[in-house]
């Protein structure tokens, strides 16, 4: 698990969290904020932030899975990112092996969607940047990205 500290939006949080009233908000907001915060948060007063502690984990029973194709679609407030999985094709026995390559060239093969995620135009900027520095890292290091640190 990894934890991170981050600035939200009272509005936010007391939609997010029931538990926090008003005034457990308004007081967390008295205290004074270091200057490092989000992007999204650069035109939210100061007194509107709250601080808390994200833990980011992934459950044992999340699915990996392979994706060599991605769609980005971008939308008015979000971008959509679409990862597809070629499923290769059933090969018939007892055909050869030009049969079986027209066969494929007529249909195609399938394409499925394993994962969609709809990421906030506010917060994309700073996951395609990892994903550059990921990539420039893989390709200065001839395909290893163990050392690249994603944010």
């Amino acid at each position: 698990m990894v934890a991170r500290r981050y600035y939200l939006t009272a509005s936010w949080l007391a939609h997010a969290v029931p538990l926090l009233t008003a005034d457990r908000i308004a007081k967390d907001n008295a205290r004074p904020k270091p200057d490092d915060k989000m992007a999204d948060e650069e035109n939210t007063p100061k007194s509107d932030l709250v601080e808390v502690q994200i833990n980011f984990r992934v459950p044992g029973r999340m699915p990996g899975v392979y994706a060599q194709h991605l769609f980005i679609q971008p939308g008015p407030d979000e971008v959509v990112l679409s990862f597809f999985e070629i499923i290769p094709p059933l090969v018939a026995p007892g055909k050869s092996e030009d049969e079986n390559l027209k066969q494929l060239r007529e249909t195609g093969v399938v394409a499925e969607c394993v994962a969609r995620v709809i990421v906030p135009h506010a917060r994309f900027q700073g996951f395609a940047n990892a994903m550059q520095q990921i990539a420039a890292h893989i390709a200065t290091n001839k395909g290893t990205a163990r050392e690249a640190v994603a944010t």
